[in-house]
């Protein structure tokens, strides 16, 4: 019985979480609006954002992320996704998602969207990289006795570099840039898309609540761009952000946990989606 009970407490401490180690709740509640028109869109939009994902310290992190988008002008659209990270035995945290998405939108009455993303994070930098597909009948055109108009909703493809800029224990900066490519449609001979395009984003989290954020696109269909949004973010249990008038960072006593937690922090991040099928519209005279 003895050593029944002895080798029951060590199993419980093989695998039980160090409350020292403690880096706060990962799934959170996300309220943002985007100010002003993006790729393929022409209204600026309120989000409401659920990501649930489980608050443990195991090598795989998976999660579900639904988003709800209303547009200033009445319109709304959705994203349902899902993912997982994996601690690598490096430096290197990795992982994949895969997302449904939907947008009401004029002319084409709705267009929905397949997507799948990597992912692929150091502690100095990140690499990220989506694909965006849309289903069903994407194309459409009117035609009268004058004129022909045509919506296309664009397959798409982005990719990211990332860069954490050092700062203020209240304040975390964050530059990315990268390229995407708006694939070509066609409809009533009209084209749209078929352009490459480079985009940049500095993004600033005060107390990991409250972000911030500028994104500047340009390419050969859309033109040039510059979009800013608000986030606050709200975690589904106990907030942890500041314990004792210290940030996160400062709670742990050991090197061991304050690794721990960046590594945490990497696998419960916010993932990175084009949350709005971009749709590019055209006319001709007949």
């Amino acid at each position: 019985m003895k050593k029944h009970l002895c080798a029951l407490v060590l199993c419980s401490s093989l695998f039980a979480s160090n409350p020292d180690c403690d880096w706060g709740i990962p799934s959170h509640a996300t309220a943002k609006y985007r100010f002003d028109k993006g790729i393929g869109y022409e209204d600026g939009y309120a989000t409401l954002e659920g990501f649930l994902t489980p608050s443990w310290d195991r090598d795989i992190q998976p999660y579900i992320d639904a988003r709800g988008h209303i547009f200033n002008n009445g319109k709304w659209a959705t994203n349902l996704g899902a993912g997982s990270r994996f601690n690598l035995p490096s430096t290197w945290v990795i992982g994949g998602n895969f997302f449904w998405d939907y947008r009401d939108v004029d002319l084409l009455n709705s267009v929905n969207q397949l997507s799948a993303g990597f992912e692929a994070f150091h502690k100095y930098f990140d690499f990220r990289m989506s694909g965006y597909y849309p289903v069903g009948r994407p194309r459409k055109s009117i035609k009268t006795a004058t004129k022909i108009k045509m919506a296309t909703a664009l397959p798409s493809i982005f990719g990211s570099l990332g860069f954490p800029i050092p700062t203020w224990d209240f304040l975390e900066l964050y530059f990315a840039l990268g390229p995407y490519y708006l694939v070509e449609r066609t409809k009533s001979d009209i084209d749209c898309g078929g352009s490459f395009g480079g985009f940049a984003r500095l993004e600033a989290k005060v107390y990991d609540g409250i972000t911030l954020g500028i994104d500047t696109t340009f390419d050969g269909t859309f033109h040039g761009i510059v979009q800013g949004y608000l986030a606050i973010s709200f975690p589904f249990g106990p907030a942890q952000l500041i314990k004792g008038g210290k940030r996160w960072n400062s709670w742990f006593q050991s090197a061991s946990c304050k690794n721990e937690a960046g590594i945490r922090r990497r696998m419960q991040s916010d993932v990175w989606h084009n949350e709005i099928i971009p749709v590019c519209t055209g006319s001709k005279k007949r």
